[in-house]
């Protein structure tokens, strides 16, 4: 029974838009955040990585 609900919920979903693919607002931010601690992680020490979580983060 699972499945065929499982199914049924993936045959009822839109497909992407171009216009829904474009970041917007929070969507923005959230992209901006994982590609600065991206950048940052190379190079960031270990024992402080706590810094890169988004409630300790500091901007670049």
């Amino acid at each position: 029974m699972a499945a065929r609900s499982a199914s049924k919920h993936c045959a009822s979903t839109k497909p992407c838009s171009a216009s829904s693919a474009r970041p917007s607002g929070s969507q923005a931010t959230t992209r901006a955040y994982c590609k600065d601690v991206l950048d940052r992680l190379p190079t960031h020490p270990a024992s402080r990585i706590d810094e890169l979580l988004p409630h300790r983060r500091s901007p670049s």
